[in-house]
């Protein structure tokens, strides 16, 4: 017979370690030996040790009087010690743990002995008369012991445990522990002379119970010691905090818990939960003070009464409402101060920085428990327990949700709630939604979006207010959302006040319009089946927003809008969806036609163009597929691809470019649009070419994209002359709109018959069709530097250089090639892009070069613009240096001079000189002549760079201009200087040197300025001919008989001037003669 039944304690109880020490009752099977009792005890064969006293098990029951005496003997030894002492004291050398165990062994004993007999009817009926008496002299021994706990000196509570067990030698310890061990076995005992009793008509239960209420109230007393020293300070986890003293109290809670709970199913006990007794507490609690908060640690001792009420409320206790509404009271006429809200923890924003997915996500997390208690306030806590308690029970049992709702919304009126402060409407706000996550949502948001103030009025006085009222109102959508509730009831709170802010431009309204379309953006990205009436919130709003929010806003709408596009047009290809065909109406009426307007803005399109770019396809196609309603909205397949892919006020290329690829990558699209749009190549080919000069630096996958698909039309391979070049424009990933111009020249250089030309001439043109309108969008005065304007004019200029006759139409004033001349080279007066010609100055030679190909002699329009050309960018072609009076020509212009054709040359020379080299009637001089006089000498001075023919025309075309101006200005010219200088020039040129012809036209060129001016210019023209003595005598020398001739028919037609004629005549040539005799 196994007696050894006894606590061996752990220490102090550690709340995360729930391991049970094996030496104590509980793994002695306690609990299993008194619920589940033997049949078979062996007592006429077993011999038992009482109190040191060896006797038969059988029969020692029968010394039941003086076994008791023993045991209070063995007691009072115990109690020497329940007065207070120093435990850390000298212990005597009494072993106190024996004591304990004779005590329990003999109360194992006499338990075991009256639970054998249980079975026998007979026995009992004989035994229980004899004992009964003893039994009862038993039980009160026992209580009377009991009643001692009280008189013992806190320490003895509070420092009785020990981790080293039954091997300690402090005799409180034992003492304590004595009194924890006989309280289990006096219940057992107790349910043990109740089983007795079974076959009777009579019942020890409420014994049984009494016992119950004894030993848990001595608990209770040994718990509250714990606590007592406690400060009330709400910060403190109280979770971590225990009532038990030891270990072994812990035992024993667990072991009454599983007995209790064990006779519930046996046995019909008035065992119940203390759930009244908590009630009349808090009723007192509210009435003292928590109803009105006038005592400061109020919502600390909420902080700490409610989540241990939350425990009994959901786990223990059946559903009651009585609890709520006193803690309710203690909050509802205290919901506007500030002291409510969370001040700590990873919810403990301002107000203001909480968006309505963040009211919402922390009442979940409240209600599901995933949070930190001793973060939040108690009135968050109690909302915990309010959302926890209606979500267990408002499903099962509507009454509670009734009770509760009636509570609450009595508590409310709308003028009551705008009166509200931020931090009230706050605590408002959370306790509506908490009834709506837990409750009747659909009730609670209709009620709570009714009692909210209108946002009609916000203004920069309440705009703070007013963004949380607005921000309670999007949660209700959010929350509908997650419930998977149709916006229908609620869609009308939203649809004028959505309508009315996007109108405003406050900083107020920006704020709410961005926290509506968040929401939005949440509420069609959680459904996929656009059921629940979202098409109710796409309006003309849209518009307004993307023209009024913050740029970097602009996205997160794009974004919405092509997934929730995208997700439709799935619903509707694979099955006929109403909600999806709602949706994609509500797109087509307001945000097709916006689409189309943003590719004209580059401020909006910036780093969005992509997803501008996946709306246009998206509206494209579904044109295509659902042609009916985009043609209710005035739209169609075709004006959709045109405007996207051929607008030239698309601003942003890389849209185009964009949009193309993407509808390249879907061949089914490719054949659909074809067949609705018969210029489709044309209009890619187009595109291509755009992108291309414009597009320079974007994506090239995208461009080689678009190139692949062009390379494989017809129309562009007959442009390649050979296979090598159709190669060549395949491979060439940096450059390939240079190779397909330069391939176009070719071919027209090789086509024959005039039909042919004409032919290729008008797919040229289609081809580059409105290049002037677009080719100059990406330039600006901020960009007029960048390497993306430098590979613009240097794709015109390869354009205007190779294929300037395929452009030209003569006498067209609107000709391709004039108009884009007009545009990228020539520049207005008063013009805003001044910086044109910086550029058009790069590729001055190319154009120059390009318009030789043309017929100009005859061709006036032609000339007028080569002659502007000249005047507007000699200046910047021909710059002083450092201003000293010295000139440098770019070699942009030199290049004209050095590659152009005999003819073609000539007939700049004439341009320049019969424009700008000539004298007004004031005897002024073309602001241009200077530069040309420049040019003329830097052409001259660098000899054989330049073809002969150079020379040969500024000889013939260039002197008399030159000579003619000459005589025509002031005494102190330049111009005097420069001719000098520049009849000095010719004569060193090597082709004067080796070239007769060239010496003969310059000698008539002076002999023709001699006859021209001697007679009228006579003083100027003598000082011309002394002037050139020095340099070319013989020149001058040969002029003499021609002089003479001059003056001497001058003196026979008596002419006024023909004195001075021969006085200057006779100077001339005394000064010769010296100049003879010095040599």
């Amino acid at each position: 017979m196994n007696l050894d039944a006894i606590c061996d304690c752990g220490g102090k109880v550690n709340v995360n370690d729930w391991q049970l020490n094996r030496g104590g009752l509980f793994y002695h099977k306690e609990v299993d030996n008194v619920l589940f009792l033997q049949t078979d005890y062996p007592f006429s064969l077993t011999e038992v040790s009482l109190f040191n006293c060896a006797m038969p098990g059988a029969i020692a029951v029968m010394n039941l009087q003086h076994l008791i005496n023993c045991m209070e003997m063995q007691l009072k030894i115990l109690r020497r010690h329940d007065k207070p002492v120093t435990i850390s004291g000298i212990c005597n050398d009494r072993d106190y743990f024996s004591v304990r165990k004779m005590v329990c062994e003999f109360i194992l004993y006499f338990r075991t002995y009256m639970n054998s007999i249980r079975w026998d009817l007979s026995t009992l009926e004989a035994a229980i008369p004899e004992i009964n008496k003893d039994i009862d002299t038993l039980f009160d021994s026992i209580k009377r012991f009991f009643s001692t706990l009280r008189t013992f000196p806190d320490s003895t509570l509070l420092y009785a445990a020990s981790n080293i067990g039954n091997k300690c030698k402090q005799p409180e310890f034992h003492m304590y522990h004595i009194h924890i061990e006989l309280r289990w076995f006096f219940i057992t005992l107790i349910y043990a002379r109740t089983t007795w009793y079974q076959y009777s008509i009579h019942t020890q239960l409420e014994e049984l119970e009494n016992t119950f209420a004894i030993v848990i109230s001595d608990l209770i007393y040994a718990a509250l010691k714990v606590f007592e020293r406690l400060s009330l300070n709400w910060t403190m986890d109280l979770t971590q905090k225990t009532p038990y003293n030891c270990t072994c109290i812990r035992e024993l809670w667990l072991m009454l818990q599983i007995f209790i709970d064990s006779l519930e199913e046996r046995l019909k006990t008035k065992i119940r939960s203390n759930y009244e007794q908590v009630e009349k507490i808090l009723k007192v609690y509210v009435c003292k003070g928590g109803k009105d908060g006038e005592r400061d640690e109020l919502d600390t001792e909420l902080k700490i009464i409610i989540p241990l009420l939350h425990d009994l409320i959901i786990n223990w206790w059946q559903p009651r409402i009585s609890v709520i509404s006193f803690l309710w009271d203690c909050f509802h006429k205290r919901l506007d101060q500030p002291f409510l809200q969370q001040t700590s923890g990873p919810w403990a924003l301002s107000v203001e920085k909480k968006t309505a997915a963040d009211i919402l996500k922390q009442s979940n997390d409240r209600i599901d428990g995933k949070f930190e208690q001793t973060k939040e306030s108690s009135y968050s806590l109690f909302l915990y327990l309010l959302g926890t308690f209606l979500k267990k029970y408002s499903k099962t049992d509507v009454k509670y949700w009734n009770q509760v709702k009636g509570r609450v919304y009595t508590k409310f009126s709308k003028s009551k709630v705008e009166e509200f402060s931020e931090s009230g409407l706050y605590n408002f706000i959370s306790l509506f939604i908490t009834l709506a996550v837990s409750a009747d949502t659909t009730n609670v948001c209709l009620t709570m979006l009714e009692l909210l103030p209108s946002t009609h009025e916000a203004n920069n006085e309440n705009n703070r207010k007013y963004n949380l009222v607005w921000k309670g109102k999007l949660t209700c959508l959010l929350l509908f959302s997650e419930k998977g509730l149709s916006f229908d009831p609620i869609i009308g709170y939203f649809t004028e006040t959505i309508n009315l802010i996007s109108c405003r431009k406050d900083e107020i309204s920006r704020s709410m319009m961005t926290n509506f379309v968040d929401v939005l953006n949440k509420i069609l990205t959680d459904n996929e089946k656009m059921d629940l009436g979202e098409h109710h919130f796409v309006g003309g709003w849209i518009d307004r927003y993307l023209l009024e929010c913050p740029k970097n806003r602009i996205s997160t709408l794009l974004v919405m809008l092509v997934n929730v596009f995208e997700m439709c047009v799935t619903l509707q290809v694979c099955g006929n969806s109403d909600g999806a065909r709602k949706m994609l109406d509500a797109l087509w009426c307001f945000v097709a036609s916006r689409v189309r307007q943003l590719v004209f803005d580059p401020v909006l399109t910036g780093d969005n163009y992509k997803n501008i770019s996946k709306l246009a396809v998206i509206f494209t196609l579904e044109a295509v597929r659902d042609s009916s309603t985009a043609k209710k909205y005035k739209h169609s397949a075709v004006s959709l691809f045109q405007h996207f892919a051929a607008s030239i006020f698309v601003k942003d290329i890389r849209i185009t470019q964009c949009y193309l690829t993407l509808i390249l990558e879907d061949s089914q699209a490719v054949q659909n649009l074809k067949k609705e749009i018969p210029n489709f190549d044309t209009i890619l080919i187009q595109a291509w070419i755009k992108c291309s000069i414009v597009g320079y630096g974007t994506y090239k996958e995208e461009l080689k994209i678009l190139q692949h698909y062009i390379t494989g039309l017809d129309e562009i391979k007959e442009i390649f002359i050979s296979d090598n070049d159709l190669q060549e424009f395949r491979n060439n990933s940096n450059e390939p709109i240079l190779t397909f111009i330069i391939s176009f020249m070719k071919k027209q250089n090789l086509l024959k018959s005039e039909q042919e030309k004409i032919q290729h001439t008008g797919k040229c043109k289609a081809y580059f069709k409105n290049l002037e309108k677009w080719v100059l969008l990406p330039i600006t005065e901020e960009t007029k530097d960048s390497e993306v304007a430098f590979w613009i004019y240097r794709c015109l200029g390869t354009l205007i250089l190779c294929i300037s006759p395929t452009l030209y139409t003569k006498n067209q004033p609107n000709d391709m090639l004039r108009t884009l001349v007009n545009k990228v080279i020539l520049v207005p007066e008063n013009s805003t892009q001044p910086y044109i010609k910086q550029l058009g100055k790069k590729i001055f030679s190319m154009v120059i070069l390009g318009l030789e190909k043309l017929n100009i002699k005859g061709d006036i329009l032609l000339q007028a613009m080569i002659r502007d050309i000249f005047d507007q960018y000699l200046p910047i072609l021909i710059t002083e240096i450092n201003n000293g009076g010295n000139f440098r020509v770019s070699d942009m212009l030199l290049k004209c001079f050095k590659e152009a054709k005999c003819e073609f040359m000539r007939s700049i020379f004439e341009t320049l000189m019969s424009n700008f080299y000539n004298i007004s009637s004031d005897n002024v001089m073309h602001k241009h002549s200077n530069l040309i006089t420049w040019l003329i000498k830097t052409l001259l001075k660098e000899g054989k760079k330049y073809p002969k023919y150079t020379v040969e025309h500024i000889v013939q075309i260039c002197s008399p201009h030159i000579f003619g101006c000459y005589v025509k200005v002031h005494d102190h010219h330049p111009h005097k200087l420069h001719t000098i200088d520049f009849i000095s020039d010719v004569v060193k040129s090597p082709y004067y040197e080796e070239d007769r012809i060239i010496r003969e036209k310059f000698q008539a060129a002076v002999s023709t300025m001699v006859q021209k001016y001697l007679t009228l210019n006579t003083q100027p023209t003598f000082e011309f001919i002394r002037s050139v003595l020095p340099i070319k005598k013989d020149m001058i020398i040969s002029l003499f008989p021609q002089i003479e001739t001059v003056v001497s028919q001058a003196e026979q037609y008596r002419r006024h001037n023909a004195v001075s004629l021969r006085f200057m005549w006779n100077q001339l040539k005394k000064h010769m003669l010296n100049m003879n005799n010095r040599s």
